[in-house]
Formats: C-alpha cells, sequence, structure tokens
C-alpha cells in the first residue's frame, strides 16, 4: 500500500514539474518588454556612493583650503625672504657705490688742486663730474684718472712751453748782448780813425810846409 502511495505522488509531481517546464518556455519564447536593470541593491549602492561623495567632498574641500592657505603662506614667506635680500643688496650696492663715489672725489680734489696752482677754471659737479675750462674748449671728465692724466698732460705742455721759453730768452740775451757789444766797438773804432785822421792831415800839412821851404830856398 505503501509502495503504491508512493508511486502516485512521484507521477503527480513529476506532471506538475512537467506543466510548470511548459509553462516556463512558454514563457521564454513569447516576447516580453525588458525589466529596468535597477534592483533594490543597486538602489543602495547608489545611495552609499551619493553619501559617502557627500560625506568626502566637504573633507576634500577642508584639505584643499588647508593647502592653499599653506601655500600662501610660504608663498608670503620667501616673498618677504626675497624683500630683505633685496634689500641688503640694496644697501650692499649704496655702500659700494658711496665708497666709489667718495675714492672719485678724492682724486678730483687732486685734480682740482693742480688746476688750481695753474690757474685753470674748472667746475666740480655732483656726483662726480669735472669741468675743465680752457681757451681751446671746455673739456668735461667722468672719470677721474682721464682727468688726472689730462692735468697731467697741460703740466708737461706747460714745462715743455716753460723750457722752450727759456732757451728763447737766452738766445734773446744773448743775442742782445752781442748787439750792445757791436754798439760799444763802433765808437772806439771811430773815435780811434778820428784821433788819426788829425795825424795823417798834420803830416800832409807838413809835407806841404817843407816843400814850399824847399821852392823858396831854390829861389
Amino acid at each position: 500500500m505503501a509502495s503504491k502511495t508512493n508511486v502516485k505522488t512521484y507521477e503527480k509531481g513529476y506532471r506538475k514539474n512537467g506543466k510548470q517546464q511548459d509553462s516556463d518556455a512558454s514563457n521564454i519564447s513569447l516576447p516580453h518588454k525588458p525589466t529596468s536593470l535597477k534592483t533594490p541593491l543597486t538602489e543602495d549602492y547608489s545611495l552609499i556612493a551619493a553619501e559617502v561623495a557627500r560625506l568626502i567632498n566637504p573633507v576634500i574641500e577642508v584639505t584643499i583650503e588647508k593647502a592653499i592657505d599653506k601655500l600662501q603662506i610660504n608663498i608670503i614667506n620667501i616673498f618677504e625672504q626675497l624683500s630683505n635680500h633685496e634689500k641688503r643688496l640694496d644697501e650692499f650696492d649704496l655702500t659700494d657705490y658711496s665708497l666709489f663715489l667718495s675714492q672719485k672725489s678724492k682724486v678730483f680734489s687732486k685734480v682740482c688742486q693742480v688746476l688750481i696752482n695753474r690757474n685753470i677754471n674748472f667746475s666740480l659737479m655732483y656726483p662726480a663730474k669735472l669741468k675743465i675750462f680752457l681757451p681751446s674748449g671746455t673739456r668735461v671728465f667722468n672719470d677721474p684718472l682721464e682727468a688726472s692724466t689730462f692735468v697731467n698732460y697741460l703740466e708737461r705742455k706747460e714745462v715743455t712751453k716753460t723750457s722752450l721759453d727759456g732757451k728763447i730768452d737766452n738766445t734773446t740775451k744773448i743775442h742782445s748782448n752781442s748787439q750792445r757789444a757791436c754798439k760799444y766797438d763802433k765808437p772806439r773804432h771811430s773815435k780811434i780813425s778820428e784821433e788819426l785822421k788829425p795825424t795823417t792831415l798834420q803830416t800832409h800839412s807838413n809835407s806841404r810846409s817843407r816843400s814850399l821851404d824847399l821852392d823858396l830856398e831854390l829861389e
């Protein structure tokens, strides 16, 4: 009895499964509209992603803002350091320029003293510029060494001129002395000649008187 009951139950189940398979096959063969890909699980994933983005974005924004602030602070520090270096460089440059002007002024002062001794007009202008006024024209010097060289040239030229003038004066003196000697010598010769002239006349007169005496005696 039990075996018959089991056989009937198996047959009923087999028939039921066969009908279910047929219905499934018919459902597969029939065209149907595609169902949406979204499922409750995907919707949950999207919600989770949105929530994570909502939570992360503020953190990212804050992190970026902090990084920008740090970068700006570093830029400001670098700018301040550069400004300090530029100030120091400017101070060094100013010191060097002041020293340079001081050295130029010293050399120019020596040149000016020489010009004063030579009675040459000049003008020393700021910061370090020298004008020398000469009969031939005005000379302007920015370089003190060049001005010193030019003044030395003027000194040598003046010394040469003085020596030439001295030689000319000596020659003139010698010539004048020779002329004076000739002048003093001429009267002596004339005086001597004048002294000699009377003796000559006297000789002629004596000879004439003698000739007259002889003529008288003959008579």
